[in-house]
């Protein structure tokens, strides 16, 4: 793994020096992370690990790209799991993103949230992800990185079907209105001013 526990504990400063009011939510994780353990990026590790995704917004028509996860059955953002070959959660994201879209590369344009410390996530949730017995994974928590990309127009979107159902592009008012995630994000985007 080529991100330092370390590394990784500093981004976590840096984004709750953004977020300060977020950091209650984060306390379990960013403990595990001062102790230094770089099983944390490991799917295998419990009670929680990294995950990293993308919110992909249309400049076109002001819409976001959802996928139904096909296990918890939910509308998220393009994501998963860290990979050995992933520089940073940023790189991780990138290519979940990729990944579970099937779009091209050369489409997606990552706003950062500060311009001089681009690996700063734009957002990070703890995520209570259920046990899966098929993959014999008891209950844990998802502590995911999520950043921005924009895309010019709603391009082709080509799922993989065996972790997605459907994909949707929705409508900003509706996402911004849904899960109190979601809201979170929404105004997050708000203040980026993306739709100015």
């Amino acid at each position: 793994m080529s991100t330092p526990t370390s590394d990784l504990a500093s981004l976590v400063q840096a984004y709750l020096a953004l977020y300060p009011q977020e950091e209650p939510a984060l306390h379990d994780f960013v403990t595990h992370l001062h102790q230094g353990d770089a099983s944390i990026f490991s799917r295998a590790t419990l009670p929680g690990h990294i995950t990293a995704g993308g919110f992909i917004i249309a400049k076109d028509t002001q819409r976001v790209l959802l996928i139904e996860h096909a296990f918890l059955q939910l509308f998220l953002q393009p994501g998963g799991h860290y990979d050995p070959e992933d520089h940073d959660p940023l790189d991780a994201a990138r290519r979940e993103t990729l990944e579970e879209t099937g779009l091209d590369a050369a489409d997606l344009t990552y706003v950062p949230l500060k311009a001089e410390q681009p690996l700063i996530p734009f957002d990070i949730e703890v995520q209570p992800i259920p046990a899966n017995p098929r993959k014999q994974e008891a209950a844990h928590k998802h502590y995911d990185f999520r950043y921005i990309f924009m895309v010019s127009h709603e391009a082709d979107v080509h799922i993989q079907t065996e972790e997605s159902a459907t994909f949707r592009w929705t409508d900003w008012r509706v996402f911004a209105a849904g899960e109190p995630g979601f809201q979170q994000v929404a105004k997050k985007v708000e203040h980026l001013h993306l739709f100015d």
